[in-house]
């Protein structure tokens, strides 16, 4: 489905109010688009699921200064999921993660080869901190999706998941409008991923427990 498209879907749940504009249901929309793209939902058959998609892991290149020992996260990344350091030209090694306080236990203050990383307010921390610069380090990520913009741009979901995010938005215009539907749009939006993760078809399950769409 295309921008339009959704628009068109949106638009007709709330009953063709005169006062829904392109950008207020774009905004919608895009919104949904985000939290469907990373959202955590309990489905009405009470199974809990964390939908993840494929096309949005993607993987970001920091070319490394000796003596910082922290980098900023990728603009667009909402979770880490790797980091990998270039400790010879060419040739990567993944870094053990520790969460922050067991982090700040190691020595921090020395610098050498990174063999420690650790998450913190959008940074991550390496230990050692490197001491030569130009050295690479691979941030495997999970990104969020760009929004849609133009009327023909269309979600890099698959397409099943295409309408879920225009009865999403629709719901979220409904409870600002105090439209009397809003409860049966959020029904049909949780029964129609249901529908989706009862298909053995659309998804599989990675090492991490996380749910694929098959595309």
């Amino acid at each position: 489905m295309t921008l339009q498209d959704l628009r068109d879907v949106v638009f007709r749940s709330l009953r063709n109010r005169t006062d829904l504009t392109n950008t207020t249901m774009d905004t919608a929309i895009n919104n949904a688009y985000k939290t469907i793209s990373r959202g955590r939902f309990i489905l009405p058959d009470q199974r809990v699921i964390q939908l993840w998609f494929p096309q949005l892991d993607t993987m970001y290149e920091q070319t490394l200064s000796a003596g910082t020992n922290y980098y900023n996260y990728p603009t667009d990344c909402t979770e880490v999921q790797q980091v990998a350091y270039e400790y010879q030209s060419g040739y990567y090694r993944a870094l053990l993660v520790r969460s922050w306080y067991n982090f700040i236990d190691l020595d921090t203050n020395h610098s050498g080869t990174p063999t420690w990383w650790a998450r913190r307010e959008r940074k991550i921390y390496l230990t050692p901190w490197p001491n030569v610069t130009g050295r690479i380090l691979r941030i495997y990520y999970y990104k969020n999706p760009t929004a849609l913009v133009g009327s023909t741009e269309t979600p890099v979901l698959p397409d099943a998941y295409h309408l879920p995010i225009a009865i999403l938005a629709a719901y979220d215009l409904a409870v600002q409008y105090h439209d009397e539907n809003q409860e049966k749009m959020m029904q049909e939006f949780l029964l129609r991923l249901q529908q989706l993760q009862s298909d053995d078809q659309m998804t599989v399950v990675d090492a991490f427990n996380r749910q694929y769409p098959v595309v």
